[in-house]
């Protein structure tokens, strides 16, 4: 009997363990295929289309248009001769005032060409050389070496202040209303003419009470008839209260007596 109970323990455990292990062996899979689908490299999007062209006629297209024609602009003014610089000697001994000079005309990649004009007191003399990024492939002078050097550090200190042009552009608001306090007046000044221009505003005013008091009635002169039918009109407190100042002495006088 006993061994019968034992195997059926056994049985029973076996059975539970068994459970156990088909439990945990899909638990397992189950992480694994969770971190499989995590690991997956995220889905690339497709590009996005470009957006339309505006319509004609409307003002995304004028805007279209004007930035178009502004960065052409800005393209051609980069290859004009706008920038110069001269420089001036006296090319021979035995003369003064200098009177001989070289010029350089670059525009902003530092293309351009240099000018020199030698003059003497017998005849003169005029040379031109062009210049590709700031250097030309004939010899230059001293001076037209000095007249390009100038243009040079000015290119380069015009790079440098570009970047830094949007934050002096951004500190300038900040400073606005430091400098319109210091220019604002004091407060009295400004309420001085207010007090004043309420001063005639007053006066003005006070007519208009003066006409609303009733004019005294003339001697002899025989009270106006009401409407039939219409209460009588009150009398004016001023002259109800006249009669009662003289009523006091005589009741004091009647009471000595």
């Amino acid at each position: 009997m006993s061994s019968t109970l034992a195997g059926a323990f056994a049985l029973v455990a076996l059975f539970v363990a068994v459970l156990a292990l088909v439990f945990a062996i899909q638990a397992l899979r189950g992480q694994l295929r969770a971190a499989k689908e995590t690991a997956k490299e995220p889905e690339v999007l497709p590009p996005t289309p470009p957006l339309p062209e505006p319509k004609p006629g409307t003002v995304g297209a004028e805007l279209h248009r004007l930035g178009h024609e502004l960065a052409e602009a800005r393209a051609e003014l980069r290859r004009t001769l706008q920038h110069l610089a001269v420089v001036r000697y006296d090319a021979f001994g035995d003369m003064g005032g200098r009177l001989s000079w070289s010029v350089a005309l670059l525009d902003d990649n530092g293309d351009g060409v240099v000018l020199t004009s030698i003059n003497s007191r017998n005849d003169a003399r005029s040379y031109a050389k062009e210049v590709r990024a700031f250097a030309s492939d004939v010899k230059l002078s001293p001076e037209e070496e000095q007249a390009l050097e100038t243009l040079r550090t000015q290119a380069a200190a015009a790079r440098a202040q570009a970047p830094a042009a949007p934050a002096q552009a951004s500190t300038q608001p900040a400073q606005a209303p430091a400098a319109a306090q210091a220019n604002t007046p004091p407060a009295p000044a400004t309420t001085a003419p207010v007090q004043a221009a309420a001063a005639p505003a007053q006066a003005k005013a006070a007519p208009p009470q003066a006409a609303a008091a009733p004019a005294p009635a003339p001697a002899g002169s025989a009270p106006a008839s009401a409407p039939a039918g219409s209460a009588p009109a009150p009398a004016p407190a001023p002259a109800a209260s006249a009669p009662a100042a003289p009523a006091q002495p005589a009741a004091q006088e009647a009471a000595q007596r």
